[in-house]
């Protein structure tokens, strides 16, 4: 049973009801449509065929069959503002126009988008089964995947408009796109975006395979060009709890590499964590490091070019460190001054603080920001910053508040030979330390004599403490205390750097001041010509 509405005059048929419901097909061969605000128009087990002419749908149209528009100059449907289509079946747009507003609602458990170049103001995923694009489709604002998986068969063309985005409004059901993903460019060149995001807004990914805890932050990536391949990161990794799986299937594009960033308004609870990316043949199988990423606003992995079958996201072996060390330029003869922290110098100024977490502060007692690099055989592998204390002890650099700093590209167990290294004090190494994937494994102590690589950058107390060498201001390649330092001191010092705030390489006893002390310890060091030496 077909319901016709056919006509060569100019006719209107308006749905005045609250519902009102057609058990019939629905077939309009020629005469305008209007569903008005707030209208419901119900075609039950049955198809909507729009043949000819302009369906205006103001309220919310639901097809439970197919829902085909057809290829003809004046055929199309045309849904405004937040009101739906909502099509269980397959939808088939052979129009020219595409939507300017409105939702279409894909509610079935298996459909089918077929059209040649259809356009989408807002699309979207329910219902659970495939959705597959069987032609191309561009969705102008809002992708929103409920529940359900879209499959883009080739070499059709799914994409979205450069001001679009992707959302899932129902985290946990496990929806995805299978396939490429495109993303309309501003000048308006199609290029392939796999997963999607731009400079312009942050996107979620458009994969969602895998997620243990989806609420828990979301990676987005987006393409970079004109970036030469990277070198792979740190080898092979087992990537736990994985966020976030995709297979990307070989794609021949992008051509461009790919680039990861992190949306920070996904990250609440990971937002302290360090995570791995990584890339495999097999979806169970190791995975190769390319990169690392810190769940933070602007933390980016570089570029790499896909060349794997899979792709994870997931925390990072996470090997943690908790060290403590003496600095020579602040100590006192019992511990460290603070004078940074009581003056301001380490909050006034922009340097100190470049990388910490928002929400966060300096810790209390905070000596200077210190770096650890972690080396194998001589071999560099990652580096962790922290802020070191008065008694020696350290906090997170990130957010001041963890005892450990983290270092993402090591593996448990192994064994590091671990450098700190202060701005204008001598590098001193460890030997080689196991470190574990817990901050419970002790406290590795620079300023006692356990385990020192190498010697030269330490200096005994003759109390049994030991501190890093001061007056390594000029920071050469050839770590050790010489005339260049105390050039830089004397010429900061002759310039008469007044105030007692500064944050300088050449403030060697880290007071906040550059004077008469700095330029006598420099001098001290310089005729003994102190040295580290290093993995």
């Amino acid at each position: 049973m077909k319901l016709y509405i056919n006509s060569i005059i100019y006719t209107i048929l308006m749905f005045l009801l609250s519902e009102g419901i057609c058990i019939a097909q629905f077939y309009n061969n020629g005469s305008q449509v209007t569903v008005t605000n707030g209208t419901q128009l119900s075609i039950k087990s049955s198809d909507l065929i729009n043949n000819d002419s302009s369906i205006y749908n103001a309220g919310t149209i639901t097809v439970e069959g197919d829902c085909f528009i057809s290829n003809k100059p004046n055929s199309r449907i045309i849904t405004f503002g937040t009101d739906s289509l909502i099509v269980y079946k397959n939808f088939t747009d052979g129009s020219l126009y595409g939507q300017n507003s409105g939702v279409l609602t894909l509610k079935g458990s298996n459909q089918t988008i077929a059209s040649t170049s259809s356009l989408l103001a807002n699309l979207y995923i329910m219902g659970g089964g495939l959705k597959t694009i069987s032609g191309s489709a561009i969705v102008r604002f809002k992708l929103d995947l409920q529940q359900g998986h879209i499959s883009v068969t080739t070499p059709n063309i799914f994409g979205i408009d450069s001001t679009g985005s992707i959302v899932q409004s129902a985290p946990g059901t496990n929806s995805f796109v299978i396939g490429a993903l495109y993303r309309k460019k501003m000048n308006g060149v199609d290029s392939l975006f796999y997963p999607i995001g731009n400079s312009i807004s942050e996107y979620r990914p458009a994969s969602l395979l895998g997620i243990s805890n989806p609420t828990a932050g979301n990676p987005t990536f987006s393409i970079a060009t004109n970036i030469s391949t990277p070198a792979a990161g740190s080898g092979i990794s087992t990537i736990y709890n994985r966020v976030w799986t995709v297979k990307s299937n070989k794609p021949s594009y992008p051509v461009n590499n790919i680039r990861l960033t992190y949306l920070p308004a996904d990250v609440a609870s990971t937002s302290l964590q360090n995570l791995i990316v990584g890339q495999s043949a097999s979806l169970t199988g190791k995975y190769a490091s390319i990169g690392n990423i810190s769940a933070q606003a602007g933390s980016v992995l570089s570029e790499f070019k896909p060349s794997q079958d899979f792709y994870a996201i997931g925390s990072s072996n996470n090997v943690k460190g908790n060290f403590r060390v003496l600095l020579e330029g602040p100590f006192n003869g019992t511990d460290m001054d603070s004078k940074l922290f009581t003056n301001n110098a380490l909050s006034d100024s922009l340097l100190p603080t470049i990388g910490m977490l928002p929400g966060y502060s300096i810790p209390a007692n905070a000596v200077d920001r210190i770096a650890f690099v972690l080396k194998s055989a001589g071999t560099y592998i990652d580096t962790a910053y922290s802020w070191v204390l008065k008694d020696g002890s350290i906090k997170d650099f990130a957010t001041g508040t963890k005892n450990y700093v983290t270092f993402s590209k090591a593996i448990p167990g192994n064994s590091y030979y671990i450098i700190a290294d202060h701005r204008n004090h001598l590098p001193g190494s460890s030997d080689n330390i196991k470190l574990t994937n817990t901050s419970t494994n002790g406290v590795y102590n620079y300023d006692y004599a356990n385990g020192v690589f190498g010697g030269g950058a330490k200096f005994d107390l003759a109390s049994g403490k030991w501190l890093l060498y001061a007056s390594d201001s000029y920071k050469s390649f050839k770590n050790q205390t010489d005339v260049m330092d105390v050039g830089s001191v004397g010429r900061d010092e002759i310039q008469f750097v007044t105030g007692n705030n500064h944050y300088r390489r050449t403030d060697v006893n880290l007071d906040g001041s550059i004077d008469a002390k700095d330029f006598q310890l420099s001098t001290d060091h310089n005729s003994k010509l102190y040295y580290s030496t290093l993995p």
